[in-house]
């Protein structure tokens, strides 16, 4: 039986998965949205980044497509997260044409993990078989195929962790104070770890995500000029933070909402900056890690707030699930190889699912 290592975060918005296959020693990722709905095989205008789901009998359309988008509440122990998890798992396995032994990590928020009840009973809920049957359609003309898998190891992650174990250019010392700012769409993990150990009297987690964010700045921006909506200010914040403007001919009013923006950016990192100092952070005497989809909107914030002392990876929504694998493949007893990163950030669905379009 062919043997995996994957790993899942099954975040607010996007579900990011990374896996490492042995005999290639190459390690990938994929990300889908994560949205659920009623699926149907029969589905010839299946949308773009959209999958069909069967689990347990019950059919479901994720990814892009569907309508149904994860709880805005801290906890992950949904059905929406569950069906996405266990989805992505059967993505990494679509090539192979027998049952799957996986070794697989995912992750939770920080205060959920330290409290070992909830920790385990997620853990539980997640897997609460050892052997599963899921069948994937690709797209709208590809045929529904049946990937099986059995869960070899389980494991917990709490969020933030997996930045101990992403590349940082020696620019970080691990065995120093480092604090850990895993900035998300709902949840902000802000962790101390102490050579590698998480300083729980430090630690917290609060809820000033990418959403707020979002919607805080929509309202802003339609104070100070027209209405201006959720999906604008998102397109908005997915450029370059030289160009984050409203959409309009006038340069004068472009210039002028570009500083509200970075204006309104820069006070939200503050309002994360006065959460660290109620616990104590030893800002002076820390480096930093910003990682998750938030940390890349923020990066030139950031930067401004903690100067050099902050490292943010490229593409840091990948940073908790890469360092996830490489936990989980050394929890299954591989301590003495580090998996390579990622060759590819982002792969091309096609890469994964072969019939897709």
């Amino acid at each position: 039986m062919k043997e995996k290592f994957i790993a899942v975060d099954s975040g607010k918005y996007n579900t990011k998965v990374a896996y490492f296959d042995e005999e290639s020693n190459i390690s990938k990722t994929l990300a889908f949205r994560t949205k659920t709905g009623i699926g149907y095989f029969e589905d010839d205008g299946l949308e773009k980044d959209s999958y069909i789901v069967e689990i347990d009998g019950k059919v479901y359309k994720i990814g892009n497509g569907a309508c149904t988008e994860a709880e805005l509440e801290t906890s992950k122990k949904s059905d929406i997260h569950k069906t996405c998890i266990l989805s992505a798992i059967a993505m990494c396995c679509y090539k192979e044409t027998e049952e799957v032994e996986v070794n697989v990590a995912i992750g939770i928020p920080i205060s959920d993990y330290n409290e070992v009840p909830k920790r385990n009973a997620f853990r539980e809920f997640i897997f609460d078989k050892e052997s599963y049957s899921v069948k994937i359609k690709a797209s709208a003309t590809s045929t529904p195929k049946e990937i099986k898998f059995k869960i070899k190891n389980k494991y917990v992650f709490p969020e933030s962790a997996g930045a101990l174990f992403v590349d940082t250019n020696d620019t970080i010392d691990l065995n120093g104070s480092v604090g850990v700012l895993d900035l998300g769409n709902l949840n902000n993990n802000l962790v101390v770890y102490r050579a590698g150990e998480q300083d729980k009297e430090m630690s917290l987690t609060n809820e000033l995500g990418g959403n707020i964010l979002i919607n805080g700045l929509a309202r802003k921006l339609s104070t100070e000029f027209s209405r201006v909506d959720y999906k604008t200010t998102m397109d908005i914040l997915n450029q370059p933070a030289n160009e984050r403007c409203l959409p309009i001919a006038d340069e004068a009013l472009q210039a002028k909402s570009n500083a509200i923006i970075h204006e309104y950016l820069l006070e939200h990192c503050n309002k994360i900056k006065r959460d660290l100092d109620t616990k104590g952070w030893s800002f002076d005497y820390m480096t930093f890690i910003g990682i998750g989809g938030t940390a890349s909107v923020l990066s030139e914030e950031l930067s401004e707030l903690f100067g050099d002392r902050i490292f943010i990876p490229k593409q840091p929504e990948f940073a908790n699930v890469v360092g996830f694998l490489r936990m989980c493949y050394a929890k299954a007893g591989k301590e003495d190889k580090l998996i390579p990163m990622p060759t590819k950030m982002q792969i091309e669905e096609s890469e994964i699912l072969p019939e897709a379009v």
